[in-house]
């Protein structure tokens, strides 16, 4: 079972290229189908609006400032460090998580 999917039981099911078999399936995994997605797409519509109207006005232009600096943070990070982990398998918790 990949990694990732530990703390993100049902969604790897909603990824292209990462359908699990129903064999490798544990049985407290949650599995929502297509409500996940819309989900997915509700909160992203819901955080681009919330960073537009922090933004766009004249009187938040330094929120704008402040936004480009962390994303680019964020997108460096994922560039030089999360992606080598991810392609190692060594990204995620230290161990497996008991509940």
């Amino acid at each position: 079972m990949p990694l990732w999917h530990a703390g993100n039981p049902g969604f790897g099911d909603q990824v292209p290229g990462t359908q699990l078999l129903q064999s490798q399936r544990r049985p407290d995994d949650r599995h929502v189908g297509r409500a996940d997605i819309e989900a997915t797409r509700r909160g992203l519509a819901w955080c681009i609006a919330v960073i537009a109207a922090l933004t766009l006005p004249e009187g938040n232009r330094q929120n704008a400032v402040t936004v480009a600096v962390v994303l680019a943070i964020g997108f460096l990070w994922w560039v030089l460090v999360l992606r080598r982990r991810l392609n190692a398998g060594t990204a995620g918790p230290p161990g497996q998580v008991v509940l």
